[in-house]
């Protein structure tokens, strides 16, 4: 931001002035009393913020008037602004021209205003106060201030303090932020099992929609409907070891018979039991016996019926 020119209307002792402000500095002179603070200081400062360090901005009002302002222009880019402020009441305007449109722009909302010359400005008021303005004594102030001044003041020059508040509210809200247990590698890890099982599961299926071809093509569709079933090496040697195990309990069972019907006729021997129509342990024994291997018997018929339409193909190694 550069300034170009600071006029004062009925400003303190002002009645009408306009200070223009040249390349380079700019220096006030006058005696005590005359107004330089109040140009150089008040009224720049409240015409930049809006703000008046003391009293009210009616009491800057010259005396014996009823209305009072201070307007000036400045540049910032290309595009030159004029910002006036009222003493006598809340009023303000900001205008400019537009550099596109070349029209006339204004805003008149003083809070629009103030936002808008903070973003001009780059700073807060207080840190405008601090930085860009200094009494007759505020240099040596701040070289023989007390470090815990000194820090204080620095403090608020940087906002620190501002930002340790902001810092903290953050902590806060991040420690309420859940924690989640990393679990990339299991993930990794479940991701590459997902890939083989597709990988298998995919030659899979392609091993069934052979399959049909493979049994016509081997010649093991026979007559009678044999239903032939490809398997592998370890799948035909347990379906082999279920029918040997069958076999070994049909065996069994066909010597419990055997027993069965010879105690059967063990029994009809003993006339005397018959005579009295009198049943013996050893013929109810031997009944249960036949009676048992009978439906045995026929269970196993029925797999065996249903095991004779398979014809077991290991799979070649």
């Amino acid at each position: 931001m550069t300034p170009i020119e600071l006029t004062l209307h009925n400003f303190c002792q002002y009645a009408d002035y306009t200070l223009t402000f040249r390349t380079g500095t700019t220096g006030i002179c006058g005696p005590n009393g005359k107004g330089k603070t109040n140009l150089s200081f008040v009224a720049v400062f409240f015409w930049l913020t809006g703000v008046l360090e003391k009293d009210t901005k009616e009491d800057y009002v010259r005396w014996g008037t009823t209305e009072g302002w201070v307007s000036g222009k400045f540049l910032e880019g290309d595009i030159e602004y004029t910002l006036k402020r009222n003493l006598h009441n809340s009023g303000a305007i900001l205008s400019w021209i537009d550099p596109v449109t070349k029209k006339k722009e204004s805003e008149k909302g003083i809070t629009k205003i103030d936002l808008l010359m903070r973003d001009i400005l780059k700073a807060s008021p207080d840190v405008i106060l601090a930085t860009r303005f200094c009494s007759q004594t505020g240099l040596l102030d701040i070289l023989n201030m007390t470090d815990q001044v000194r820090l204080a003041y620095f403090q608020k020059v940087t906002k620190a303090m501002v930002a340790e508040k902001i810092r903290a509210l953050l902590q806060v809200q991040i420690g309420k932020l859940p924690v989640y247990v990393d679990q990339s590698a299991d993930i990794t890890a479940l991701q590459t099992k997902m890939t083989a099982l597709d990988t298998a599961l995919a030659s899979d299926r392609q091993a069934m929609a052979d399959l049909p071809s493979d049994l016509t093509e081997d010649g093991l569709l026979r007559e009678r409907g044999v239903i032939s079933v490809r398997l592998s090496a370890s799948s035909a040697e347990a379906v082999e070891g279920q029918v040997k195990t069958l076999s070994g309990k049909e065996t069994d069972i066909l010597e419990q018979l055997t027993s069965a019907e010879n105690s059967l006729g063990a029994s009809n021997s003993e006339t005397d039991m018959l005579q009295a129509n009198v049943p013996t342990t050893v013929e109810n024994e031997a009944h249960n016996a036949f009676l048992y291997t009978q439906e045995t018997s026929q269970s196993i018929e029925s797999l065996k019926k249903k095991l004779s339409v398979f014809q077991i193909v290991p799979e070649s190694p």
